[in-house]
């Protein structure tokens, strides 16, 4: 069980990130900044560094790279 703590933080993150965000793609400066403060407050250092990672190899920001990964959770959750 204590394996999936990370998983489950992360879970709880990318949904309470979608939830404030309202949903919807097209967020305001100020909601990503409201993201990012979640990010780095919520997840797990391990997954925050390979947020992070990820950001610095792609040019996006940690919010555009957590609200795709919530999209494709979203999306294998509804396939299964």
């Amino acid at each position: 069980m204590e394996d999936l703590q990370p998983a489950i933080a992360w879970r709880n993150a990318l949904c309470l990130i979608q939830s404030e965000a309202g949903g919807d793609a097209r967020r305001s400066l100020r909601q990503d900044r409201w993201m990012e403060e979640q990010i780095a407050i919520t997840l797990p250092t391990e997954l925050l560094d390979r947020v992070d990672h990820m950001a610095r190899r792609t040019g996006r920001s940690r919010a555009d790279i957590i609200t795709s990964a919530l999209h494709r959770g979203l999306r294998d959750d509804e396939r299964a």
